[in-house]
């Protein structure tokens, strides 16, 4: 299962591929009053975790009526016959489950599946933080190419730890992994090669975006997450709430540093 945050190209695909399922259907572009049968059509996005965006259209009368049902109570009024290119709606679920998201017109129902992780609120861990406060100056201070801490090893080509700087909230420590070599070469995983779990991620990105990437102990692909809050320009920390479970490994990509605030991780014991 996919997890994380759309990316603004995720989002570009998904809606290219409805306008073409919508002009295979003849529904393409501001529908008006139309001869042929009434249609409708459905399909959903994972904008995260946690949220779906519904894309719909209808071509039913208004007597009709048509609503859209997100599986957990929630139903909304949709207008019909549609009268933009492309009608959508988003929402959020509270409870982790898997929920069938349903659209009916009279007797004619279109359905999609989603599968929500909700997590609580992270856990303030304060990664860094004891580092950061025993630097003699503020700003950023480099490492060797291997960091450890809490039982976890961070490794990059190149380390900073920063104090006081980049949108950093007063005492905290943050780290900076170069992530414009190959992805191998920057990550991070626990010391003793145990699994765990990596509930969220506070971080950002200097310049250009990253991707961090989470791994299972087979090399699957577990989910992803773009940062594309530059915090050397001011833009805040942005926590991620991801879910991961059983992750061995989390590897970075992109043309800059992945700068991390706070991790909510919980190592796995050994059996």
């Amino acid at each position: 299962m996919a997890t994380g945050t759309a990316s603004a190209a995720d989002i570009a695909r998904f809606e290219a591929g409805v306008e073409r399922d919508l002009a295979a259907l003849g529904m393409g572009g501001q529908l008006t009053a139309q001869g042929a049968a009434p249609k409708s059509y459905l399909n959903v996005l994972r904008v995260n975790d946690s949220s779906a965006r519904a894309y719909l259209k209808t071509t039913f009368p208004t007597a009709t009526g048509c609503t859209l049902d997100w599986g957990d109570s929630g139903t909304q009024s949709i207008n019909t016959p549609s009268t933009v290119a492309t009608d959508q709606q988003n929402h959020t679920y509270t409870q982790s489950g898997a929920y069938t998201i349903t659209l009916t017109c009279g007797t004619n129902v279109k359905t999609s599946s989603f599968q929500a992780t909700v997590v609580s609120s992270p856990n303030v861990m304060g990664f860094f933080d004891e580092y950061a406060a025993g630097m003699q100056w503020n700003g950023y201070q480099p490492v060797d190419g291997i960091y450890t801490e809490k039982g976890f090893k961070f490794s990059a080509p190149e380390i900073y730890i920063t104090n006081n700087i980049w949108s950093l909230p007063q005492g905290h420590g943050g780290l900076l992994m170069a992530c414009y070599q190959q992805e191998s070469l920057t990550y991070f995983e626990t010391t003793t090669g145990q699994l765990f779990d990596l509930q969220s991620i506070t971080a950002g990105n200097l310049g250009a975006p990253v991707t961090i990437f989470g791994y299972d102990s087979l090399g699957g692909l577990i989910g992803s997450a773009e940062f594309t809050n530059a915090t050397n320009y001011g833009a805040p920390f942005e926590t991620r709430v991801l879910g991961w479970k059983n992750v061995a490994r989390v590897t970075c990509s992109g043309d800059d540093y992945l700068h991390i605030d706070d991790l909510d991780v919980s190592v796995h014991t050994p059996d």
